[in-house]
């Protein structure tokens, strides 16, 4: 039986983004939501800087786990060996409905909390491109021509996958930082120049890229992504400042006094010193309503210079070969690691 193609609006198409990014969505609806957006220019421009988000993604390398560590991982899963009431606390009733955690999920659940909290697959060499930017700053594009060449090449299936939908939520509130500060230092470099060519030459890429990202952060806040208050608190300052800065050098007549300013009271904004990612595990089987088991692990640790995206996006890949659906949910925190299962 064939699905009628029905109109969404713009609140709805805002709720489906993220699925519609991880594939999720059933066909006729990824048909109403494309319809969407060829009709709607604001939310083409916010898929478009999705869009390029996931370019971004799937260019970060992703290195190989340690035969060693994949071993142990498969052994764990297969055994179907659990965690003591000590580790993990007893399954909840949630609308009436226990949630259980089986041996597989739990091991698996495990075995990535330890992996990330103390440093992975044990290799030694760091991977240097992990520290850099995915991006270059001079090929910034502006949402119109974003739109334009997504239009072009419009995929049939609105669709990322998971593992690079995890590795934008975790990049979006590094770069925007990271792309952030470089602004803040590339502007008192170049501010001594009195060059407005200079200026709108050297600080503007950095400025876009930085208001970009935390712009993107901010509107999947709720939604794909669960920020801490302090998190969301500074994201919205990087996003109001930047956007100050880029006007400014994008006037016709640059005042430079103002441009001072401007950049003063930017670097007085103080980033939030905490990380975290949050997760949830599912699989098919018995013990829920829809068939459903599902633990949810939260994972808290200071995140090292270039981040965990590449391990994160391997991880994906073992626990989908092995029948586990592993999401990212949020990003900042601190220094913790405990499972529970489910809210």
């Amino acid at each position: 039986m064939k699905h009628e193609q029905h109109k969404l609006d713009c609140r709805s198409i805002s709720n489906l983004l993220g699925e519609s990014f991880d594939g999720r969505l059933a066909r006729h609806e990824a048909l109403a939501v494309r319809a969407h957006l060829l009709q709607c220019p604001s939310c083409r421009r916010a898929y478009g800087e999705l869009e390029r988000l996931r370019e971004w993604t799937q260019g970060l390398p992703v290195p190989s786990l340690s035969n060693d560590f994949q071993d142990k991982l498969f052994e764990r899963i297969h055994s179907g060996e659990g965690a003591s009431m000590a580790i993990l606390p007893q399954a909840r009733a949630v609308r009436g409905i226990a949630w259980f955690v089986s041996g597989m999920a739990t091991a698996a659940a495990l075995l990535l909390s330890a992996w990330l909290l103390f440093g992975g697959s044990g290799s030694k060499e760091p991977n240097e491109s992990a520290s850099r930017l995915a991006v270059n700053s001079n090929e910034f594009r502006t949402p119109q021509q974003q739109a334009s060449r997504q239009l072009a090449a419009f995929p049939d299936t609105l669709g990322l996958r998971p593992a690079d939908a995890m590795s934008v939520a975790r990049r979006l509130v590094q770069n925007a930082d990271e792309s952030f500060q470089r602004t803040l230092r590339i502007a008192q470099r170049a501010k001594h120049s009195r060059d407005s060519v200079v200026l709108r030459n050297q600080v503007l890429p950095s400025a876009r890229e930085s208001y970009l990202s935390a712009g993107v952060a901010l509107r999947l806040q709720g939604q794909q992504i669960d920020l801490l208050p302090e998190t969301a608190a500074y994201l919205r300052e990087v996003h109001r400042h930047t956007q100050q800065i880029a006007s400014c050098l994008q006037s016709s007549h640059l005042d430079l006094e103002r441009f001072e300013r401007i950049v003063q009271q930017a670097a007085e904004v103080h980033a939030p010193k905490r990380i975290t990612a949050q997760f949830v595990f599912s699989q098919k089987g018995a013990g829920t309503s829809d068939g459903q088991q599902q633990m949810r692990i939260e994972i808290r640790r200071v995140l090292p210079p270039g981040g965990d995206v590449q391990a994160l996006q391997t991880l994906c890949e073992i626990f989908r070969r092995q029948g586990l659906r592993l999401q990212m949910f949020g990003a900042e925190g601190k220094l913790e690691v405990f499972e529970s299962s489910g809210r």
